[in-house]
């Protein structure tokens, strides 16, 4: 239950900071106003790759972790059509290395695109 709460909280911390006027949503999440997923204890960030935006994600962790912080061993940042200073810049602020596509979470591909049959095969199958 402590778990849950926690999560709650922050996902309200991430409804307040993408209120902000200078905060950018990902293009394909800002109809729904989509700044996370998370399932357990993994957890997702959308949004466009503008530094002003990512201080104010890195700010609400920041505010939720009070000091514990993130594994960013096990964290990466992927980039999709955005310029490589700009990427470079996001990376500074984030402090995480860069993933690219594809990509698994929980077990699961995740693409750019649409998953094609094959991708959803695992990978025990095909060899």
């Amino acid at each position: 239950m402590l778990f849950i709460l926690s999560m709650e909280y922050l996902s309200r911390l991430f409804a307040m900071i993408c209120r902000r006027h200078y905060f950018k949503f990902h293009p394909y999440c800002k109809n729904l106003e989509l700044t996370h997923l998370m399932f357990a204890d993994n957890l997702i960030l959308f949004s466009k790759a503008d530094p002003t935006t990512l201080n104010y994600l890195k700010e609400v962790l920041d505010k939720f972790y009070m000091g514990l912080g993130a594994n960013v061993h096990k964290s990466l940042i992927v980039f999709g059509g955005c310029l490589k200073e700009l990427q470079a810049q996001c990376i500074e602020i984030t402090s995480l290395q860069e993933g690219m596509f594809p990509l698994k979470y929980l077990g699961v591909p995740i693409t750019a695109s649409r998953l094609s049959k094959i991708k959803c095969i695992p990978q025990h199958y095909l060899e």
